[in-house]
């Protein structure tokens, strides 16, 4: 139950011999945000504090965010960070070495010409 909390998905995904590891992310998208069946909260599990408020802020998601979050888990690392400088605007994002916002903002350059 600990390794399918730590993956996200249920204890029957970790189970199932022929699921594939990694899970998919859109699998545990569909495990977090499935709103068409109503389950009951039966099980208890330990859970961090952050873990808690992450679960908690999944749940709460429009629709049109679950769908932007499917996205970026299913998306390239480059193109996702290329995403981020875009959104924002290229200007004091951590994480961002000067070399890639140079090279990020050449590939923006190089798009919009």
């Amino acid at each position: 139950m600990r390794i399918a909390r730590h993956l996200g998905v249920t204890v029957d995904y970790i189970l199932d011999e022929n699921a594939p590891y990694p899970p998919p992310a859109k699998d545990i998208l569909d495990n977090l945000g499935d709103e068409t069946q109503e389950e009951a909260r039966n099980r208890t599990v330990d859970v961090s504090t952050r873990e808690e408020r992450i679960l908690e802020g999944l749940r709460k998601l429009d629709f049109e965010r679950k769908l932007l979050l499917e996205a970026v888990l299913q998306g390239h690392r480059d193109d996702v960070r290329f995403a981020v400088f875009l959104l924002g605007g290229g200007k004091n994002l951590p994480g961002f070495s000067k070399e890639e916002k140079k090279t990020l903002q050449a590939r923006f350059d190089k798009a919009t010409r």
